[in-house]
């Protein structure tokens, strides 16, 4: 998958959605969430699923991450959950098809990693992401 770059008085885009919920979480502050950022605004789905043509918010990004965690885990059998999220995260990016900061449509502002974590899946990066980070139970154990 590429981006194809077309301007006409474009908008930069990808950007963080208005409605998309922003971190940290409140009830551990050293967990960033959200871990990544998927185009949630006006994804195109097929009609007998919703009352319109589009749909909007978390509901419909999280089934495409999910997907493509999924073909990942088909790539490489042996990761674990962690490894996964590993890869999708560590091969994010943090700009828009111009180059510059994702921004955020509620402020028009530069968007800080807080409403988008990573940044934007890229599914091309993250089949083959070099690194990854696995954590095991007891690294989670510790955390808590």
């Amino acid at each position: 998958m590429k981006f194809v770059l077309t301007r006409l008085g474009t908008e930069p885009a990808p950007q963080v959605a208005y409605f998309s919920a922003k971190g940290p979480n409140p009830i551990s502050p050293g967990v960033l969430k959200p871990d990544i950022f998927w185009l949630q605004e006006l994804m195109q789905v097929k009609k007998y699923y919703l009352a319109s043509d589009y749909a909007l918010s978390t509901s419909t990004a999280t089934p495409h991450v999910a997907g493509f965690g999924a073909l990942l885990k088909a790539l490489y059998p042996e990761w674990s959950p962690a490894a996964i999220q590993s890869a999708i995260m560590t091969s994010a990016y943090a700009k828009d098809i111009i180059g510059a900061i994702l921004k955020d449509q509620r402020t028009g502002l530069s968007a800080t990693p807080l409403p988008f974590g990573a940044g934007y899946i890229n599914p091309n990066k993250a089949t083959d992401p070099g690194l990854i980070y696995d954590t095991s139970f007891q690294d989670y154990m510790e955390f808590l």
